[in-house]
């Protein structure tokens, strides 16, 4: 679960680029579609590939972030289409990967704005 400061760092990014911030207490709790998902790689769980997945086909952008020693996992979410990086370096990034990830088109069509 991603720390109170973490979540103030997100939702600040998010909100300056006119979205609401709808937090849940696991990522797949709810089937809605997203514009977004920001999840902390624990968060996720064991099946967080096949939620990446699942919402990449949605056409939902993806960013994960993770602490250092999972490069791996994160690695492999990124070959799925999902944004990721160690949290520190990921927060930096943050407001550039989540520009990058909301223009970038999903299965050829163009993002919605």
């Amino acid at each position: 679960m991603a720390s109170p400061f973490v979540r103030l760092v997100l939702a600040e990014a998010l909100s300056a680029r006119g979205l609401v911030v709808v937090h849940l207490s696991h990522p797949a709790e709810n089937p809605a579609t997203l514009r977004v998902l920001v999840a902390d790689l624990e968060a996720l769980g064991p099946h967080a590939a096949d939620e990446v997945s699942r919402r990449r086909h949605a056409g939902t952008a993806v960013l994960v972030f993770g602490r250092k020693g999972q490069e791996t996992a994160l690695r492999a979410l990124a070959r799925l289409g999902a944004r990721t990086g160690e949290r520190s370096a990921f927060l930096l990034a943050f407001p550039d990967l989540l520009a990058t990830a909301l223009d970038e088109p999903v299965s050829g069509r163009p993002r919605k704005r």
